[in-house]
């Protein structure tokens, strides 16, 4: 009888041990997992904030770049108004000396004789075609700066 109650005192005592072992095992485990949810929620706020600069600053690079394109198109259009204001005066010319059969036939009408004299006048339908073929080129190198502009803001590639 001593020998089985000092076996039911060893099997109870084993079993308790046993059980305030797992239950700090679990409470460590716990705090563990705790830990580590309030890291992630950490690391996700951290990375909210730094999302938000970002879009602020990409915002305020684009603002800045539309100004800029604003500004450089008012410039170019001033550019070609002008120019074409001088056209409808003296009109696009070349010299004679370029093409001496082409300017027998075209109009000689200038401000200027010297210039008269050295260049010839380019019909209006080329004048014409020129600008165009200017101003669409013109267009075509202004829309893939803003597209060079717009990749290197959202930073799609290295510089």
């Amino acid at each position: 009888s001593i020998i089985l109650v000092g076996f039911v005192a060893y099997g109870v005592g084993r079993d308790d041990g046993t059980k305030i072992e797992r239950a700090s095992w679990q409470k460590k485990e716990i705090i563990r997992t705790e830990a580590e949810k309030l890291a992630v929620i950490e690391a996700d706020r951290k990375n909210k904030i730094q999302e938000q600069e970002r879009d602020r600053a990409l915002k305020i690079e684009r603002e800045k770049h539309e100004s800029e394109k604003s500004t450089l198109q008012a410039k170019y259009q001033k550019l070609i108004d002008d120019s074409r204001a001088n056209r409808i005066s003296g009109g696009l010319r070349v010299p004679k000396t370029i093409c001496t059969e082409f300017a027998k036939g075209v109009e000689n009408s200038s401000t200027s004789g010297t210039l008269e004299t050295e260049t010839a006048r380019l019909p209006r339908e080329v004048e014409e075609g020129l600008y165009r073929f200017a101003e669409d080129r013109d267009q075509i190198i202004l829309d893939f700066e803003s597209f060079k502009q717009e990749v290197r803001i959202s930073k799609c590639f290295a510089e």
